[in-house]
């Protein structure tokens, strides 16, 4: 918002910097009003006269200006330094170099511009220092800072000029005091009660605080400075751009959309302002008419990124991940990476995960989460996101199977029930037919045959039910695949090792089918050695290891002993009193485990005396009759190494 808002400032005294010269300020008015294409027109205009005015370089600058705000910012730097080019002092024109600078994070190249620049002022220029000022708030915190001094000074100059009001006010929201910065609005307001910016500037700080607050009061409160702009100057597009979005907020939507209408029509069908009408849409939910939209302006002539990111999202939103694809490439071609915003990269990685993740294939989706992750490492909370996203889908599978389930068991219930009816009607059979009552005899047969048939129907329905079950649950598996990378991803960006954290990526292994086991039991390994307390991830691992083992049953190897018996020395020295049931049931099961290791190794399957190691079995089946005094196993174990 901070490059659309901070041009409100100038429209008062635009044409102060510009005396004897052709007056620029009703390309700035139109500028502050969104009319780009009308403003971009009158520019052309001068650059393009036989004789251009003496301050030609100002006439670029406004055109780099119109482009810098519509996020084109390799246009914007060209014009800027055509501005230079036609006059080298041309202090404008090097604050929005600085400002090119400060978006690609050359800050010493910033500085330098804006230093230069100084130099060549000594603080004479008024309008230059707005501008310094306004390339400073969008860089470092020390940046900042410096803006706040020249715009003091600018305050201190002229008590009447209710820009520095605005420009502090910007200020105060870089540095997170939004009440300071609603005062310093109201203040230029008090100065200037009929000037619309501030008002509009208003509104638009009131949307960003609806948006975190989703409170009715921040709404009614922008939609109030949003009226009042409009009431002051019915004309003013940018106002119905902001109450439209304060609409789109409320999910009033047939109010924004007429809003919108009129935005676009008060700025005489610009195509930027278009652009902006199909960025609406596409926040409304109107994915369609934005990309239906957006190929009418590009037929129209204008293309730019703005243009490329709202059709690379709405396509994704329709499913089409080619043309989503296409867009998207053709914005990166177009832009420098510093002008790139996370959302670019997160974006692209989205295409490519929603078209291969389910075939394991991350590699290309991954390369540019990792560049979102560069360009803002608070975003990897994504990660975990898009792990839960897959995790509901593979639930959801699993609802719908097991369903199906219950409707199959129903039939088969029904069907049983159906059967003693049979079953009843062929014992009224006999009963007639021995008695030789024709008539009863023929119609006890034909139900009988009735119910068979119902009978054959309902299991056919019962069978159909449980293999579509099966199909559905067999789908429900591939969707834990993308869930355990994500889980991945979030443990791997995420600081700070939780058992949580590595517990759910386990889990999501786990089910993700045998492939994925030993991976998985090296995680529930991790989840035991970050808290030894929870019983399941030894629960999980002995569970692979029993599946492992029947899947090999030609090896003698007790891979269930090992989990059992890390279990058993986590609980070493505490008193089974203090434990809970699962975690006591768990334990005994640990020693019926070790127990028949040591005494029935898998080689002998009838275990002689000379055969069996009751040195190693007695102790464990003393502890587990500590334990479980009821317990059989044991007891046979003891009775037969005592014989």
């Amino acid at each position: 918002m901070l490059k659309r808002v901070l041009i409100l400032g100038l429209v008062l005294f635009a044409s102060s910097f510009a005396v004897a010269q052709e007056d620029l300020s009703p390309v700035v008015d139109l500028i502050v009003k969104e009319k780009y294409g009308e403003a971009r027109t009158l520019l052309d205009g001068y650059t393009k006269a036989e004789k251009a005015p003496k301050n030609i370089d100002e006439v670029y600058y406004w055109l780099g200006k119109i482009e810098y705000i519509n996020d084109n910012y390799k246009d914007a730097e060209k014009y800027f330094q055509k501005g230079i080019e036609e006059k080298g002092k041309s202090l404008m024109n090097y604050a929005g170099l600085a400002r090119i600078r400060i978006k690609e994070n050359n800050l010493s190249g910033a500085n330098e511009l804006l230093v230069k620049a100084a130099d060549m002022d000594r603080g004479k220029v008024r309008e230059y220092s707005f501008q310094r000022a306004e390339a400073l708030l969008e860089g470092t915190p020390d940046m900042v800072a410096d803006a706040k001094v020249i715009i003091y000074s600018l305050r201190e100059g002229d008590d009447e000029d209710p820009r520095p009001n605005i420009y502090l006010g910007t200020f105060y929201v870089k540095q997170g005091v939004k009440e300071l910065a609603y005062e310093e609005l109201e203040k230029a307001i008090v100065k200037k009660p009929e000037y619309v910016p501030a008002y509009v500037y208003l509104a638009e700080l009131k949307y960003e605080d609806g948006i975190e607050s989703k409170s009715a009061a921040d709404f009614n409160k922008g939609l109030e400075y949003a009226n009042k702009a409009i009431e002051l100057d019915p004309k003013y597009a940018s106002a119905y751009r902001i109450r439209a979005e304060l609409y789109l907020l409320a999910k009033r939507f047939d109010q924004a959309r007429k809003d919108m209408e009129k935005y676009v029509s008060e700025t005489q069908g610009d195509l930027n302002a278009r652009v902006r009408y199909a960025s609406f849409l596409y926040l409304a939910g109107d994915y369609d008419k934005s990309v239906e939209e957006l190929n009418k302006i590009e037929a129209a002539g204008l293309k730019n990124n703005v243009m490329r990111r709202v059709k690379g999202l709405s396509l994704v939103e329709l499913g089409d991940l080619d043309g989503a694809e296409a867009s998207m490439k053709e914005y990166f071609d177009n832009i420098k990476e510093e002008f790139t915003i996370y959302q670019d990269y997160k974006l692209m990685g989205d295409i490519y995960r929603l078209r291969g993740a389910m075939n394991g294939d991350f590699a290309k989706s991954d390369e540019y989460y990792k560049k979102m992750v560069e360009k803002n490492d608070e975003k990897t909370s994504f990660f975990l996101e898009f792990a839960k996203d897959y995790n509901k889908m593979a639930k959801t599978k699993l609802g719908e199977s097991k369903k199906l389930r219950g409707e199959a068991r129903a039939a088969g219930k029904e069907a049983q029930a159906v059967y003693q009816k049979q079953q009843a009607a062929f014992a009224e059979y006999k009963s007639a037919a021995a008695e030789g009552n024709a008539e009863v005899a023929n119609a006890k047969a034909a139900e009988v045959e009735q119910f068979k048939k119902e009978i054959a129907d309902l299991q056919s329905k019962a069978k159909a039910l449980q293999a579509q079950s099966a199909k559905i649950k067999a789908e429900a598996t591939p969707f834990y695949i993308p869930e355990a990378h994500y889980r991945q991803l979030d443990v791997e960006y995420t600081e700070g090792e939780s058992y949580k954290k590595f517990f759910d990526w386990a889990l999501a292994l786990y089910n993700s089918g045998m492939d994925y086991y030993e991976t998985a039991n090296e995680k529930f390994k991790k989840c035991s050695e970050l808290s030894t307390k929870p019983v399941n991830p030894y629960n999980y691992r002995l569970q692979i290891a029993r599946k492992f083992e029947q899947a090999d049953t030609s090896s003698t190897e007790w891979l269930m002993a090992v989990p059992a018996e890390e279990f058993v020395q986590s609980r070493e020295g505490k008193d089974v009193s203090e434990m809970s049931s699962g975690e006591k049931k768990f334990l005994i099961a640990c020693y019926g485990i070790l127990v028949s290791k040591a005494f029935n190794p898998k080689a002998l399957p009838a275990p002689t005396q000379d055969q069996v190691d009751c040195t190693a079995a007695a102790p464990i089946a003393e502890k587990l009759i500590g334990i479980d005094p009821n317990n059989a196993t044991a007891k046979g174990i003891l009775d037969f190494c005592n014989n």
